[in-house]
């Protein structure tokens, strides 16, 4: 966080308490955080399946709730975050038989959001993939592979070196094959050209049975 900006989402005091109960109402293992004073996310445990845990809070302290594997956000109450609520706010002006005997815990349920056809199909092949390279060879409009593409990880440099094909291989060795025959055969021609120059230089005669034009032509090379 640049300077001394204070983070949007944060607890702020402690004067007001209350008493609530957070109750798991998916099929998945909740993550529980409170936002701290600074804003940093202060784990508080995880929620299985059908079970609930009992915290007491501050009207000002926020409660965010996250999947334990994917890390996707839950909805508390119908709402991103939870705020408490004060504990006596709804008995200010109630009667004295009406008076809470014990602590009268504020349920906040858990739940999944509700996604669209669209999102659920986004979902579904970000689950299928591991990289955002991936995104850009299937088949799908473009906006839809950025889409996808900004919740995926990108390709590391040594996990592209071990993912090289076998396809990718043979095209390498048959390069530096191709590479290695240019090499010999320039070494051949300036071996040939050192050689052929000696030739000119000494001015060999030519075997006696060899006709005159052939003996010609070969003392003006």
């Amino acid at each position: 966080m640049a300077g001394n900006e204070v983070p949007f989402l944060r607890s702020l005091d402690n004067s007001q308490i209350s008493f609530v109960r957070f109750i798991n109402c998916t099929t998945r293992t909740v993550a529980l955080y409170w936002i701290d004073y600074q804003g940093q996310a202060i784990s508080y445990g995880t929620l299985y399946p059908g079970s609930y845990v009992d915290i007491d809070t501050f009207v000002t302290h926020p409660w965010i709730f996250v999947d334990d594997e994917t890390k996707e956000r839950f909805l508390v109450n119908q709402r991103d975050v939870f705020f408490p609520e004060p504990w006596l706010e709804k008995y200010l002006n109630a009667r004295r038989q009406y008076l809470p005997h014990r602590i009268d815990r504020t349920n906040a349920k858990i739940m999944i959001p509700m996604y669209s056809l669209l999102e659920l199909s986004l979902r579904a092949i970000q689950n299928s993939l591991k990289y955002k390279e991936q995104v850009f060879k299937l088949n799908i409009p473009r906006c839809l592979q950025y889409e996808i593409a900004s919740r995926l990880p990108k390709l590391q440099s040594e996990q592209r070196v071990s993912r090289v094909t076998e396809k990718d291989k043979k095209r390498k060795y048959k390069y530096e094959g191709k590479k290695k025959k240019k090499k010999m055969q320039k070494a051949f021609f300036i071996w040939l050209f050192t050689n052929t120059s000696e030739i000119k230089l000494k001015k060999i005669n030519p075997i006696p049975s060899m006709s005159s034009n052939v003996v010609q032509r070969f003392r003006k090379m």
